[in-house]
């Protein structure tokens, strides 16, 4: 499939440690003019964190409050330079069906919590920082169940977790310098097995298999972003971000293959 391919430097922090993403034009025609922004940071905090310390000095964003883990966190890399953080959460729907065997207890990054979310958008808004949202998931491909669910959480209709317009609704345009990554590592090992049927004889079929179906589950999400009005960027991950059959060296050929309207995907 014929695609133009333009590659930028980006760092974008995805885990505790710098990661290099690349950004990808998919050739789709478009009037966004913007560059891709030049993203520096740590991550490793939590929702939760948002919550004030009361042995912490006086907050500087929310009067009569001590600050918040998060807001220590995100003043200290303003005051490095840094001009990123990452607030993760637990993914919802993977905890919900007990698939989330990565962490102990399964929701360990903490529940999703709107109240929260807003804290830390006032945080990242006072030392104007991007903030990446992170829903901290690796098992929320396995079916098409939990397909729908996470998409339900992202966007709606009526979600119990997320509100009648989901995550993106409710704050898309609440600040401009949000960075979506709508799953952290995508597990090919828990996609459909009828990807992967003789991962011995020709693990590299299994991996073309698995991107592509990776990939489509990243379009949707994708198709229904851009549908509600939304312009963020947002993070897909390769497959071997998590495991993959290929060498290192091949790597490349396991990104996600996307259309985006708006030009604004990050690559990791």
């Amino acid at each position: 499939m014929f695609r133009a391919i333009l590659v930028l430097t980006v760092l974008v922090l995805l885990i505790s440690s710098l990661t290099v993403p690349t950004y990808y034009s998919t050739g789709h025609a478009s009037t966004q003019s913007s560059s891709p922004p030049i993203l520096g940071g740590w991550g490793g905090t939590k929702l939760a964190d948002t919550a004030q310390n009361t042995t912490a000095p006086a907050s500087l964003v929310f009067p009569g409050e001590r600050q918040s883990n998060f807001e220590q966190v995100a003043m200290r890399q303003f005051q490095l330079g840094y001009n990123t953080i990452r607030v993760s959460f637990a993914p919802h729907c993977s905890v919900q069906y007990g698939l989330n065997i990565y962490s102990t207890p399964q929701n360990f990054m903490s529940d999703y919590n709107s109240g929260e979310l807003a804290r830390a958008i006032q945080i990242a808004q006072r030392f104007n920082l991007w903030l990446v949202v992170d829903y901290h998931g690796y098992a929320d491909f396995t079916n098409s169940t939990l397909v729908y669910c996470w998409l339900k959480f992202w966007f709606g209709p009526d979600s119990s977790e997320s509100g009648p317009t989901g995550v993106v609704g409710a704050f898309m345009n609440s600040y401009k310098r949000i960075v979506w990554e709508p799953l952290n590592e995508p597990d090919s090992s828990t996609f459909p097995a009828t990807l992967c049927q003789s991962p011995t004889a020709n693990p590299s079929q299994c991996d073309d298999n698995r991107t592509a179906y990776m990939s489509t589950q990243y379009q949707s999400w994708l198709n229904m972003d851009r549908k509600m009005g939304d312009t963020s960027w947002v993070v897909v991950q390769n497959l071997c971000s998590y495991g993959c059959y290929k060498p290192r060296t091949q790597y490349y050929l396991d990104y996600p293959i996307v259309n985006d309207t708006a030009l604004h995907v990050f690559e990791s």
